[in-house]
């Protein structure tokens, strides 16, 4: 067995031996461009020279290109001679090189040779730094650790009512009023977004539209339907301020926020939030009224589906496609030219339509990978054993899942070290469902995870301990309903109401939550105050 995570997807063959690192990483490029070497080179301390090193030295390192399906599939052999790696691209390069870093010792390797891909193209971490923000050293040190498990896609929330995180240019009273003082100026964002290149991760910025926009309206309420101040909100919850979809210049200020995001983004992705919004706005605003006569929308579901496809049609302006929840599948005649990302069961109907249709989307599913819910509710065990699906649909077969998200809300997480608790060890298990299928030996799985979580807090990480990963029995129960009913701490009133007005559960949501974090009879209890018809 393999001291690999996640699992190599393919054949491996290990003779007796070992091969030793020279002191210095000698490569012949084989066309790659060199920024799939760096992480390599950091995480050994091996320096990096290219095939005109002087003093002339052989190469050790041997890559070459080749057609693969997958971009991330390589083929990597150790010999005695050397090293060569055989891929379709960049990324592929940096998953072979990071398997070999995981099969070295210091200076040497197992003489091997494998075969490996992944199962899924998309395998990822969203993390919202808008409720709290996350130092760009933190963030850094969680792009490591997905690289190390080969997650390849990092959905950056930068915004949400609390806040406002990322520097835009011409709006400069975002940052002034809406930020707190803690934000992401365009040159943290290009630090980011290069070192998160060189090991292998896609990153994707999140701009939350129409709804959860307090800070932006704090900072310019002229783009709400009443031009009214607002104020920034201190904890969670769904808040009434949405944008006035009615009024042309809430477009045109749009435009000039997402040109200035989408340069900073190489990604062809653009999130744009889309979960759902307190509309009351919109019911009674003249503005927008005007809109749904000119365009003949019969109601707010109508005109939440005209924004959207506003919205999709600005970004396809600056070469970028949407990806939303898919809570806005809700909105009549939504857009479906960019990519649904899957989070909520109370809105499964819509979802199931959207991929019986041929659209692409990726998987969030609340219950098994909302990781800001402690281990009590989702323990490591459950999202080892994630078998995607969608209501009673299975779908981790369908040709148009392109693969797994995890996401972690920030609402109850103030620091670091409870950020990196919430993350390791749940984070490796998505990328073992996402890379190697689905989990079938759980204690086959336990033995590679303990030398990696050994590593990782080596590393500086906290982590979860053992005995915390797969919590059983009351204490599970008790932990669980705690912190289901402490989400309405410190929630004003009013917007306990909005929450319940806008949120309505399905009885197949109710049913689902009941089986995957209580047991039926925990429930009501469960439910609390949050859902509308619910009693403590």
């Amino acid at each position: 067995m393999l001291n690999v995570l996640p699992k190599i997807n393919g054949p491996v063959r290990v003779p007796l031996g070992n091969y030793e690192f020279p002191k210095a990483l000698v490569a012949d490029l084989g066309g790659f461009e060199d920024y799939c070497l760096t992480a390599f080179s950091e995480r050994t301390g091996i320096p990096v020279q290219g095939d005109d090193a002087e003093p002339k030295q052989e190469p050790w390192l041997f890559l070459n290109k080749i057609d693969a399906e997958k971009a991330e599939e390589y083929h990597l052999t150790v010999g005695e001679e050397g090293i060569t790696v055989e891929a379709a691209s960049e990324e592929g390069v940096i998953c072979a090189l990071t398997t070999l870093y995981q099969l070295s010792d210091f200076n040497d390797a197992d003489l091997c040779s494998m075969t490996d891909e992944p199962r899924w193209d998309v395998r990822g971490l969203q993390l919202d730094c808008a409720r709290n923000f996350v130092p760009v050293e933190e963030l850094k040190k969680v792009l490591e650790q997905m690289s190390l498990c080969k997650l390849n896609v990092f959905q950056w929330k930068l915004t949400d009512d609390q806040a406002w995180r990322i520097e835009i240019l011409r709006a400069p009273k975002l940052l002034e009023l809406s930020s707190g003082g803690k934000y992401y100026t365009r040159d943290d964002v290009k630090e980011v977004v290069a070192f998160a290149k060189t090991r292998g991760i896609e990153v994707i910025p999140q701009i939350d539209l129409p709804g959860h926009v307090t800070a932006l309206l704090h900072a310019y309420p002229q783009y709400s339907c009443y031009n009214d101040k607002v104020e920034l909100p201190t904890a969670g919850g769904l808040y009434a301020p949405i944008l006035c979809a009615g009024y042309e210049g809430t477009y045109d200020f749009l435009d000039r926020i997402v040109e200035e995001v989408a340069s900073l983004f190489p990604s062809k992705y653009f999130h744009v939030g889309g979960g759902v919004a307190v509309t009351t706005d919109w019911e009674t605003c003249p503005v927008c009224h005007t809109k749904m006569e000119k365009e003949d929308l019969p109601g707010t579901q109508e005109l939440y589906g005209y924004f959207l496809t506003r919205v999709s049609e600005l970004l396809k302006k600056y070469d970028k496609e949407a990806v939303f929840y898919n809570d806005g599948l809700e909105a009549v005649n939504a857009p479906v030219n960019g990519m649904v990302q899957f989070r909520t069961l109370n809105f499964a109907d819509s979802m199931l339509d959207y991929a019986d249709d041929g659209h692409r989307y990726v998987y969030s599913d609340s219950f098994e990978l909302h990781l800001d819910y402690p281990h009590s509710m989702i323990p490591l065990k459950r999202v080892y054993e994630i078998e995607p699906h969608i209501g009673k649909f299975v779908c981790q077969d369908d040709p148009n899942l392109q693969g797994i998200v995890a996401v972690v809300a920030t609402e109850r997480i103030k620091d670091n070290g409870a950020l990196e608790q919430t993350l390791f060890p749940r984070l490796y298990a998505v990328a073992e469902v996402g890379w190697a299928g689905p989990g079938k030996d759980y204690e086959e799985f336990l033995t590679r995870l303990r030398p990696v979580m050994y590593k990782t807090r080596k590393r500086g990480c906290q982590c979860t301990p053992e005995r915390w990963w797969d919590p059983k029995g009351a204490r599970r129960r008790q932990d669980a309903l705690s912190f289901y009913n402490s989400m309405t701490d410190g929630i004003p009133d009013d917007v306990l109401k909005q929450t319940r007005k806008a949120f309505h559960p399905t009885m197949e949501y109710r049913r689902q939550m009941a089986l995957s974090f209580f047991r039926p009879t925990d429930l009501p209890a469960a439910l609390g105050s949050i859902l509308p018809g619910s009693k403590k």
